[in-house]
This record gives structure tokens, C-alpha cells and sequence, in this order.
């Protein structure tokens, strides 16, 4: 029997989170919600099969995946003092998405319509914040830049949410394009989710152990 593309995602999906189960109570709190994301990830991606096979529409999942993604994510590069220096961008920007899909939702009268805008702006917003950790680790942190998971992460997001803003766009604006070129576009989402998902078992590989303490008895 061979395999899809969709079957080699759903693979790659199973083994960034069986790297990151293996790594959990390894590495520091700060480093875990990655994997809690990858994991949501592949329920997400089991669930939506599901859905299309019962109701061939498995759009509600990916209405939810929007802000559910967009708050992990954000909480992980919070963890990763991003927001140091701006603690309120990040409830800020959380709220403005929320908000956003909310009203959106309401608009649609129909959770299994997509909410288009909603994941265009996460999806943008997500793509400057990963540049912007890429930025700070680059100026403050020393090493390998290929080793470093922070680095690696956000190179991941930018990937797969580069690809979620072109398809958001071309659904929104309606471009003069080709059938045959949205078809491409959309074929690119499975190749891209394959690679990220490589990039964040390795990443997750990468991500040093927490420091052991020992007590000594006085």
C-alpha cells in the first residue's frame, strides 16, 4: 500500500509529538507548550478526517484551530520573553483576535463557514512575532544558529503561516487567477506541514534538559 502526502503529514505529525512526549518532563516548563501544540495539532488533523468523512465539511476545526494556534503560539514566544518588555501586547494581540473571530462567527451565523479574516490576521500576526523572536535571539543569544530550537521553532511558524496568509488572501481578494493556480497553492500546504513538523522534532531534540538540583542533608 502506498502512502499520500496526507498519510506522510499525519505520520510526521505522530512523530514531532512522540519526540516531544519522549522530551517532556525532560526539558524546562517554558519549553513544553510546543509540544501541547503539536499535540493539538494532530487531534485537530485526526478529528477534521473525521469530520469529512461524517459531515464533508470539517471547517468548525479549523475555525477553532485559529485562535487556539494563534494562543498557544503566542504563549510559547511569551515564555520565550518576546514580551518582556510589553507584557500588554500579548494579552493585546490575543484579544484582538478573539474578537475579531468572534464577531466574525457571529457575521457568518455558521461555524462551518470559514472564518477567512480571522485567520489572515492570526496568521500575519504570527509571521511578524516569529520574525521578531528570530531578531532578539539573533542579538542576544550566542551558538549555532541551525541548533537553536528557539530559532527553529520560529522558522517553522513562519513557514506554515507564510502559506496560511497567501491562501487567506487569495480567498478574501479573489485575485484574477487561475483555478489551476489556487489548486498549486493549496497542494503546497501539505509538503510545507511535512517540513515543519520535521523542523520541530528536531527542534524539540535540540532543547537543552532541565538543570538537576541536588539537596544535600544537613
Amino acid at each position: 500500500m502506498s502512502l499520500t502526502l496526507n498519510d506522510i503529514n499525519t505520520i510526521s505529525l505522530c512523530i514531532a509529538l512522540l519526540t516531544g512526549l519522549y522530551k517532556i518532563n525532560r526539558i524546562e516548563i517554558t519549553n513544553r507548550v510546543i509540544v501541547y501544540y503539536i499535540a493539538y495539532t494532530l487531534v485537530n488533523d485526526i478529528l477534521g478526517i473525521l469530520f469529512q468523512s461524517l459531515f464533508n465539511n470539517n471547517l468548525i476545526l479549523i475555525n477553532f484551530y485559529v485562535i487556539i494556534n494563534f494562543v498557544l503560539l503566542t504563549t510559547q514566544f511569551r515564555l520565550w520573553k518576546l514580551f518582556e518588555n510589553a507584557r500588554v501586547t500579548f494579552w493585546g494581540l490575543n484579544i484582538i483576535v478573539i474578537s475579531i473571530w468572534v464577531i466574525e462567527s457571529l457575521l457568518n451565523r455558521n461555524l462551518f463557514v470559514l472564518n477567512n479574516y480571522s485567520w489572515a490576521v492570526s496568521a500575519f500576526l504570527l509571521v511578524i512575532l516569529s520574525i521578531q523572536q528570530i531578531n532578539k535571539i539573533l542579538f542576544k543569544e550566542k551558538g549555532i544558529i541551525l541548533i537553536n530550537y528557539k530559532i527553529l521553532v520560529s522558522l517553522g511558524v513562519v513557514l506554515i503561516h507564510l502559506l496560511y496568509c497567501l491562501i487567506a488572501l487569495f480567498i478574501n481578494f479573489k485575485f484574477n487567477a487561475s483555478n489551476a493556480f489556487y489548486m498549486s497553492v493549496l497542494k503546497l500546504h501539505t509538503p510545507i506541514s511535512i517540513a515543519v513538523n520535521i523542523l520541530f522534532a528536531y527542534a524539540i531534540l535540540q532543547m537543552p534538559e532541565r538543570k538537576k538540583f541536588l539537596s544535600i542533608d544537613s
